[in-house]
């Protein structure tokens, strides 16, 4: 439904390399590509792209600048449930989805 929000994040190791394309099934959402560094503290994170008008697709790829979580935060602008399907592929130790929150 509108406004709900969740978050996927991949755990990668410094300089490890993933590949992504993430697209809805029509709906439009706001997406933060961003990572956490836990040597930082839990307030600490860095924003790599940001849709803010949303979007409905993206495609790109990520260098991990640190060791930590690295992923996507997603809130549907749609008036109706919006699925999203991710695919990663590259040097990831685990994915974490962090589901409806």
């Amino acid at each position: 439904e509108r406004d709900e929000q969740t978050e996927v994040k991949t755990v990668l190791r410094a300089s490890k390399v993933i590949t992504y394309t993430w697209k809805t099934d029509g709906g439009l959402v706001y997406c933060d590509l961003h990572g956490h560094d836990p040597a930082a503290g839990q307030d600490f994170f860095v924003r790599y792209r940001e849709d803010q008008e949303g979007a409905t697709e993206a495609t790109g790829s990520l260098v991990a600048p640190f060791d930590g979580e690295h992923g996507w935060y997603w809130l549907n602008l749609h008036d109706g449930p919006v699925t999203i399907t991710l695919t990663v592929t590259g040097f990831f130790d685990d994915i974490v989805d962090y589901g409806i929150i």
